[in-house]
């Protein structure tokens, strides 16, 4: 999380995939080449979550002073995320989610707490907001599922007694979905649909 003031960043590419969430009221410019080489230019604002492929040279100017919060995903986490065995982001885009920004500003709001903030809290945000991405990127390819199924009796009992076993310590997303061999995703859909949280 950071904030700019009006600054042009020059060219770059990450190594994984970079989800830029504006906040406040920002306005930016992004610059990418075609795969033709062509200059493409995108005039955006606070609504546009951006999300650039790994690899994918971009150049983004701030047009005013704006917070953003900005995530660096790799592929396979956000594969697991959305249960596929690969992800195709074939170009940059963006996606006009209201849950993206929302959680965006939870995470601000986490991270310049006094207390921080916990990593589960993090983890769950990631694989949201992952999920998200790759919903918008790849919609027509994901398994929608109407009803999730809730956890066995047995299943939230091996939850329950493993969280209070180690209330003294850090807790993951990841340490839970393993107990009754699911993914993180499909772990918290379940966890909602068995205890509304």
């Amino acid at each position: 999380c950071h904030h700019s003031v009006p600054t042009d960043y020059p060219e770059e590419f990450h190594p994984t995939i970079q989800v830029c969430v504006p906040l406040d009221d920002a306005r930016y410019r992004v610059i990418r080449r075609s795969e033709t080489g062509r200059e493409l230019v995108h005039d955006l604002d606070a609504r546009d979550v951006l999300v650039i492929p790994t690899g994918q040279p971009h150049a983004i100017m701030w047009q005013g002073p704006a917070g953003i919060v900005s995530l660096q995903l790799a592929e396979a986490f956000v594969e697991e995320a959305l249960d596929i065995s690969r992800l195709v982001l074939p170009d940059t885009f963006t996606v006009r989610d209201p849950f993206i920004s929302a959680a965006a500003l939870q995470l601000r709001a986490a991270l310049q707490s006094e207390g921080g903030i916990s990593p589960a809290f993090a983890e769950a945000l990631a694989i949201a907001i992952a999920y998200r991405v790759g919903v918008g990127a790849a919609e027509a390819h994901i398994r929608v599922m109407e009803r999730v199924q809730r956890f066995a009796a047995h299943q939230l009992s091996r939850i329950d007694r493993y969280i209070d076993e180690r209330l003294d310590q850090p807790i993951t997303i990841g340490e839970l979905a393993a107990l009754v061999a699911l993914t993180r995703w499909h772990f918290m859909r379940r966890l909602q649909a068995s205890a509304g949280c």
